[in-house]
């Protein structure tokens, strides 16, 4: 199972990083990943007030060699709370010179704030 780290460095010293660990079985690539997004030191000038990152994220899901692809994700955002996301694609039609696909995702939003306690956001295509 190979891992993959990646980091950049942002004009502001803030940083990304992620960590993915990917597998194929039987043509079919399994995936997951973890990642801070935005993360700044304490040793910055000026220093950071309030939460030292943007955003915490997870995410895991599986592609096949056929173009179908189901993904979920989780983020964990400071000051405003969490959202999860779930996702899908599937390969209607493959030819030579045409691709049908069809995607959909739903996200669920999680505010930190008394009202509303959680709201959606979808969409197909």
């Amino acid at each position: 199972m190979p891992l993959e780290f990646n980091g950049t460095e942002h004009l502001d010293k803030s940083k990304d990083v992620s960590l993915t660990a990917s597998k194929v079985n039987d043509n079919v690539r399994l995936f997951g990943t973890a990642s801070i997004n935005g993360y700044k030191e304490n040793y910055n000038f000026p220093e950071p007030t309030g939460p030292t990152y943007n955003s915490i994220t997870g995410s895991a899901g599986v592609i096949t060699e056929a173009g179908h692809s189901a993904s979920v994700e989780a983020r964990h955002i400071p000051n405003f709370g969490n959202q999860v996301t779930a996702a899908t694609n599937i390969s209607v039609l493959k030819a030579d010179t045409h691709k049908v696909d069809v995607n959909a995702f739903t996200t669920k939003h999680f505010p930190s704030g008394p009202i509303p306690n959680f709201f959606y956001t979808w969409s197909w295509r």
